[in-house]
Parts: C-alpha cells; sequence; structure tokens
C-alpha cells in the first residue's frame, strides 16, 4: 500500500476508536442504563485500546514508509 493511504487509514481509525470511546461516557451521563448495558458489551476498555494501538502501529508505519520514500 502507498504510504499515503495508510496514514489516512491510521488517522481515520485512531480518530474514531477516539469518539467511539466517548459514546458509553455519553450513554452513561443520558441515564439509560438499558442502552449502557448493550453498549458495554461491544464498546468496551479491552477491545478499545487494541483497536487504538492497531490503528496508530498503521499510522507510525504509514508516517515511517512515507520518510523513506522521499
Amino acid at each position: 500500500m502507498k504510504a499515503s493511504t495508510l496514514i489516512k487509514i491510521g488517522i481515520i481509525g485512531t480518530a474514531s476508536c477516539i469518539f467511539a470511546g466517548f459514546i458509553p461516557i455519553l450513554a452513561a451521563v443520558s441515564g439509560n442504563d438499558a442502552i449502557n448495558q448493550w453498549l458495554n458489551n461491544y464498546i468496551n476498555e479491552g477491545s478499545m485500546t487494541v483497536l487504538l494501538f492497531i490503528f496508530a502501529a498503521i499510522l507510525i508505519y504509514g508516517a515511517r514508509k512515507k520518510i523513506e520514500e522521499t
């Protein structure tokens, strides 16, 4: 893959992981326990941390590849 594509994937993935991390907080603030419990089945700290590391690694790899191209 091209370095620019990897960087775009890394940025979009990292931003979406950060955004998804705030969804359980917003559900808890709204006071709806049913939605909060349902969200915790899919969006939890473990899965979001793993995804964040994967996308950060893609971002770093893309940046490193971009530096090597120039």
